[in-house]
């Protein structure tokens, strides 16, 4: 049959059974799943984002924190800062959960990098980073527990 030179999963001749139909369905599952298996996700391992000039790809694992200046964010990288034009609520739906939190209205942090939270006289929260420069970001009053039940 020609339909196979044009890699087709299965192939169904009128009249045929209902346990026909569902094992034609099922193959060609198996086969849409074998091959979305095979193709690296771009967005598990990085986002792309804009600049004023360009898109950049940012691996996750090479984000420290994003900082919020207007409406524009810096992402500060393992040795580097890159300035994009998103503003940090869509950073932050857009970065996985799992590895970034908010906790200011101007920080998302990545988790990876977090040191620990120090308390300040007065009320005030620090979170401090294991980076180069040993940063140290404040944290917001509604992140606060959040962050003590991660």
């Amino acid at each position: 049959i020609e339909a196979f030179d044009f890699g087709v999963a299965d192939y169904l001749l009128k009249p045929f059974s209902k346990d026909r139909f569902q094992q034609s369905v099922d193959r060609a599952i198996e086969r849409i799943k074998a091959n979305n298996k095979s193709k690296l996700n771009i967005n598990s391992v990085g986002i792309f984002l804009k600049t004023k000039e360009k898109r950049v790809f940012i691996p996750y694992d090479q984000i420290i924190y994003i900082a919020a200046i207007g409406k524009h964010c810096l992402v500060y990288q393992v040795g580097e800062v890159t300035e994009v034009t998103h503003m940090i609520g869509n950073l932050e739906e857009r970065l996985p959960k799992t590895n970034f939190n908010r906790i200011h209205r101007k920080f998302i942090v990545n988790l990876k990098f977090v040191k620990h939270m120090e308390f300040e006289v007065g009320g005030q929260h620090l979170l401090s980073l294991n980076d180069e420069k040993n940063t140290s970001l404040p944290v917001g009053r509604k992140y606060i527990e959040e962050l003590k039940d991660l």
